[in-house]
């Protein structure tokens, strides 16, 4: 983690005073952007980001040095389905949030989100999870992705499970009536089934889409009016 997402947060500095401090823009850029934003009415972030002067990253990490509150990527980093799974679909998509790691000894769970400051977002998820919440900066159209590909994944991991199942022989000898209820839910396609339902629930999806294709079904479902690709079979 940089040494600037450490910094305490200090309400007299700014953004382009944090990336000038950490050499990022020089001396004559800080300059111009103070002036124009005083002159155009534009957020000094505006003018940075018009004037190509820093990435989209390079702000973010500014703003968690002005904030105090530390920066992560995870664009590249592992999230066990156990600590996604704290935090359901809806709830992320809604307060725009990712659960990337838990820690069981303090009780502690690590979360990215777009408003570290939502105090309101950071009480339900403790509630809802009963850990202490450990705020993280992530952008926003990192945090999106991340939830398209992150919950995307562990409905395709379920599928890919149950279609893997190979059916058991068995003699054709009769039928135990006591059993059939057992062998239907417990058979791969049930399991497809199930895990497609409880996905669109979890989702808060009013619709479900299976669309046989020529080779291969898509599955797509409608969250919010709009619809999602979430699963190729």
């Amino acid at each position: 983690m940089a040494d600037s997402a450490a910094r305490v947060f200090n309400a007299n500095k700014s953004i382009e005073d944090v990336l000038f401090e950490d050499k990022i823009i020089t001396t004559d850029q800080l300059n111009l952007v103070k002036l124009e934003s005083i002159n155009s009415g534009k957020t000094p972030e505006q003018v940075l980001t018009q004037h190509g002067f820093v990435s989209d990253q390079d702000i973010i990490k500014a703003r968690s040095a002005l904030l105090g509150i530390p920066f992560v990527d995870l664009t590249a980093r592992a999230i066990l389905p156990e600590v996604l799974q704290l935090i359901p679909e809806m709830v992320a998509r809604r307060y725009l949030v990712v659960p990337f790691e838990l820690d069981n000894t303090a009780g502690a769970l690590s979360v990215a989100m777009a408003d570290p400051l939502d105090i309101n977002a950071i009480s339900f998820i403790e509630k809802k999870t009963g850990k202490q919440i450990k705020p993280f900066l992530t952008p926003v159209a990192t945090i999106k992705a991340l939830i398209d590909d992150r919950y995307n994944q562990k409905l395709t991991t379920e599928v890919t499970a149950a279609l893997s199942e190979s059916p058991e022989e068995t003699p054709n000898t009769g039928i135990d009536i006591s059993q059939v209820e057992s062998v239907i839910r417990d058979a791969p396609v049930a399991k497809i089934v199930s895990s497609l339902f409880d996905f669109a629930i979890k989702s808060r999806a009013s619709d479900i889409h299976i669309e046989p294709l020529t080779d291969h079904t898509r599955i797509r479902y409608r969250i919010d009016g709009i619809l999602y690709e979430k699963l190729i079979l």
